[in-house]
C-alpha cells in the first residue's frame, strides 16, 4: 500500500469496452535557455498496479499559454506495484500534434495517462498509476559525442580532469 503520494485511481472499468485516465499537472512554469533537445532531460518515477503501456507527454507553452508543441513517450511497467526511475533526452520523445515547437518556453504541463480499449484482455478492479519526483533539466556537464576523444565539448575542467584520472 502506498501512502504520501499523488495518484490517478481508476475503479468500476467493468462494464466498459473502452476507456482512457489522464493525470495533467497543469501550468508549471520553467525557465529553459537551451535550445538542444539532446541536452535536455526527463526522469520521473513511477509504479503502476498493472503492467501495461503509459503514455507521458510533455506539452510546451508561450508566454500567452499557446502550445508550441507536444512531446510523447510510451513507458512499459516491468511489473505491477514497484517503483522504477525512467529517464531519457527530449530527443527519444515523438513530437504529437500541431504547433511550432519551441524550446524557450515559460511554462509546460505534463500529463500521464493509461487506458483499456477493447482488444486488451486485462483483469477490471482498482487501476492505478504513481507518479512522483519529476525531473526536466540540462545537463551540469555536456560532452558532445562527436568531440568525446578530444573532450571540446567539456563545459568544466573537472570532468575533463575526472576523464584523465580515469
Amino acid at each position: 500500500m502506498f501512502f504520501d503520494a499523488l495518484q490517478l485511481v481508476v475503479e468500476n472499468t467493468c462494464n466498459q469496452k473502452s476507456w482512457t485516465a489522464s493525470l495533467n499537472s497543469g501550468f508549471l512554469s520553467l525557465k529553459n535557455t537551451e535550445t538542444n533537445l539532446a541536452k535536455l532531460t526527463l526522469s520521473f518515477d513511477y509504479s503502476a498496479s498493472f503492467v501495461r503501456p503509459i503514455i507521458v507527454r510533455v506539452k510546451f507553452f508561450n508566454a500567452s499559454r499557446i502550445s508550441t508543441g507536444v512531446l510523447q513517450k510510451t513507458v512499459y511497467p516491468a511489473t505491477a506495484n514497484h517503483f522504477v526511475r525512467p529517464g531519457f533526452e527530449l530527443t527519444n520523445m515523438m513530437a504529437v500534434g500541431e504547433g511550432k515547437f519551441n524550446l524557450k518556453v515559460h511554462c509546460v504541463s505534463v500529463s500521464f495517462s493509461f487506458s483499456q480499449v477493447q482488444t486488451i484482455n486485462i483483469a477490471d478492479g482498482k487501476q492505478e498509476i504513481r507518479p512522483d519526483n519529476f525531473s526536466y533539466t540540462k545537463p551540469t556537464y555536456y560532452v558532445s559525442p562527436a568531440d568525446l576523444l578530444k573532450m571540446k565539448g567539456v563545459q568544466s575542467k573537472r570532468l575533463w580532469l575526472i576523464h584523465k584520472l580515469l
